[in-house]
């Protein structure tokens, strides 16, 4: 997929491009070493609420009374999977994990997607994040001012099959954020609940345009037995909130120091 995404959806100028630079792999995991930091995950904030136990549950929960794939699975899907990472982040650490809308679709050009929302995944300390959700702190002007990297999620709505046609769109807006939070690279992800891809973008400097990578797309696994109740796998859950987690409390970094994607 060669895609291209000109600066402010209009000019076609090779400097003002986001340019599709290759894929993300996995970091030459072994089944040991992917196995060991699954482990490693599931035991944070494990008595929580959000524990992975308790996050697999509520997945099949949803699967006995929601449509499959249906834009109300994904959607619950999403918001629980978000919530046991905030759990994971507030295990041992002195942050909070901070959920917020990104930017009205009129404010971010590049279009926008019917059923899409867009969402600022960020760190904060605990003092600060009490401020921001308490009293509505302006989380993008808190960013800036704190140096805070944050992560973007694009929530989709369609089949799994479907997914990759949100890229270029999803990639557009990574620009425009990162533009605005003065930020040089970013990472992110798209989902639509079950499929999820992961995405980094890192802008040129001196211009408007950049490049960006794609990860394959990755998602939870439901199995139908026979004489079973249709329930989803933990260890295909456990690798995408792994994977998220990561990414959250590594937002700032560079892609070349990731423990699970490398760049090609």
């Amino acid at each position: 997929m060669n895609a291209s995404i000109a600066a402010g959806g209009a000019s076609k100028r090779t400097s003002d491009t986001v340019r599709e630079a290759g894929s993300l792999v996995e970091a030459g995991l072994s089944e040991s070493g992917i196995e060991a930091k699954l482990q490693r995950a599931r035991g944070v904030a494990s008595s929580h609420v959000m524990s992975a136990e308790n996050l697999v549950a509520k997945l099949n929960f949803t699967l006995e009374h929601t449509m499959l794939e249906s834009n109300t699975q994904g959607r619950m899907w999403i918001d629980n999977i978000l919530l046991r990472v905030a759990a994971m982040v507030r295990g041992g650490n002195s942050k909070r994990l901070i959920i917020e809308p990104l930017l009205a679709h009129e404010e971010l050009r590049g279009g926008s997607c019917d059923g899409r929302t867009d969402y600022l995944l960020c760190l904060a300390d605990e003092r600060r994040a009490g401020s921001i959700v308490r009293h509505g702190e302006d989380l993008q002007r808190t960013l800036r001012r704190g140096g805070v990297h944050g992560m973007f999620l694009a929530a989709v709505e369609g089949p799994v099959a479907n997914l990759a046609v949100h890229v270029p769109e999803a990639i557009a807006k990574m620009r425009t954020c990162a533009r605005r939070m003065e930020w040089r690279h970013m990472r992110g992800a798209i989902t639509n609940g079950r499929a999820w891809m992961f995405l980094f973008l890192k802008l040129d400097e001196g211009s408007a345009g950049g490049q960006y990578w794609t990860s394959w797309r990755m998602q939870v696994t439901i199995v139908n037995e026979f004489g079973t109740a249709v329930h989803v796998t933990c260890e295909s859950v456990e690798k995408i909130v792994a994977i998220l987690f990561d990414w959250v409390m590594h937002a700032a970094e560079e892609l070349e120091q990731d423990e699970w994607f490398a760049i090609c």
